[in-house]
């Protein structure tokens, strides 16, 4: 389970509420205690690269019927493939011992790429009128 309002507060640090990075996206506000905390460290991290393939899943189940939505669910799989960069940064840098150095830059980025990928999802949703879902994501998500 991750807090859903915890990884929010992260993303919106560098992000609008789409999750497109805001122009100072360069400066976070939160500190890399905070952000530790408020994301669960490496382990919860690792739950965010899980969920980001259930992302996948939920939008290639919509393509099924709706072809269009490939641009969607490819743009979902580049999202995924970045915020796993970002995970094995971290995971190599707990192996070499950097991980409290690495961790305030690579973390909130996933952070960042995972609440966009969320916000997709339910654009999709919500574009192609399956608002049966919708309210069933959104509580979800």
């Amino acid at each position: 389970m991750i807090d859903r309002s915890n990884i929010a507060k992260v993303a919106l640090d560098l992000a609008d509420e789409s999750g497109k990075p805001r122009e100072d996206s360069d400066t976070a506000s939160l500190e890399p205690s905070q952000l530790w905390r408020l994301i669960g460290g490496l382990r919860r991290l690792e739950v965010l690269e899980t969920n980001s393939e259930v992302l996948i899943d939920l939008a290639f189940y919509v393509q099924q019927w709706y072809p269009e939505a490939l641009v969607f669910v490819e743009r979902l799989r580049l999202d995924d493939r970045e915020l796993k960069w970002h995970v094995a940064r971290l995971k190599g840098a707990a192996r070499t011992g950097n991980l409290e150095i690495s961790f305030p830059y690579y973390a909130q980025r996933a952070v960042v790429i995972y609440y966009r990928m969320t916000r997709r999802v339910l654009g999709l949703y919500e574009e192609m009128g399956n608002f049966s879902m919708l309210s069933d994501l959104q509580k979800a998500l």
